[in-house]
C-alpha cells in the first residue's frame, strides 16, 4: 500500500479533520472499508462520485436501499 499524500492534520474535537483531503492509490489490490460495530457515514458538500472504469458498480443491502422523497433518483445513461 501506498499513500500518495499525507495531509497536515487539525484535530478540532473527538474527530480527524484533514484541511488538505487525502489520497490514497493502490496498484494492484483490493481497498477495504468497514465499520464493523457502526454506521459508516459518507458526506460531502457538493457532490459525491463513484466510479468503476473497467468493472461494474454494484450497490447491495441486507434491508433496503432507500431513496429520498425529495427528487432523489437513478439516472442510467449509456454513453
Amino acid at each position: 500500500m501506498i499513500i500518495n499524500h499525507i495531509p497536515r492534520r487539525e484535530k478540532r474535537s473527538s474527530t480527524n479533520e484533514f484541511k488538505d483531503g487525502i489520497k490514497l492509490f493502490v496498484n494492484q489490490s483490493d481497498i477495504e472499508i468497514q465499520a464493523q460495530n457502526a454506521i459508516l457515514a459518507i458526506a460531502a458538500k457538493q457532490d459525491i462520485k463513484i466510479d468503476s472504469v473497467e468493472g461494474k458498480t454494484a450497490l447491495s443491502s441486507a434491508k433496503e436501499i432507500p431513496l429520498p422523497p425529495n427528487g432523489g433518483r437513478i439516472l442510467y445513461q449509456h454513453h
